[in-house]
């Protein structure tokens, strides 16, 4: 005996909008992953290799790393941890004229950005009445 599925009409509206919604949804995913670049690493070796061989337009730095956009147009990420790209490329051996044919970009570093601090009590009540908290730089530049 065949099992009969007996679905209302609201049943069956309620199972075509989830249907709807979940293709969508994969739709969507798929056109949105296809749509994001993927970054590959780069060593610090390899781009400076590219830097001397006049290979990179441009290098966006932040933070501890950056990017790196090659003429062809790949995207690169590097780390460099703390230590300037600059002393970084030249400790490889690029020379400073391969260095400043390269477009460099330095956005500003985590720490400047407000609120760089855990805001306590005193910090609320100090930007409601000065319009930002005080911060730990605040100090070292009273000092």
């Amino acid at each position: 005996m065949k099992p009969s599925l007996h679905l209302t009409s609201t049943q069956r509206r309620l199972v075509f909008v989830v249907l709807a919604l979940v293709l969508l949804a994969i739709g969507f995913g798929l056109v949105r992953r296809s749509d994001v670049p993927s970054d590959r690493l780069i060593s610090l070796n390899d781009l400076a290799v590219r830097v001397g061989n006049h290979e990179v337009t441009e290098i966006r730095v932040a933070n501890d790393g950056g990017r790196v956009v090659t003429r062809s147009g790949e995207v690169f990420t590097f780390y460099a941890g703390r230590d300037s790209i600059l002393k970084l490329l030249s400790s490889f051996g690029v020379s400073p004229a391969a260095i400043a044919a390269v477009t460099g970009t330095v956005a500003r570093p985590a720490a400047d950005h407000w609120p760089a601090d855990p805001l306590w009590p005193g910090d609320c009540l100090r930007l409601a009445a000065h319009g930002r908290p005080r911060r730990k730089s605040d100090d070292v530049l009273r000092a």
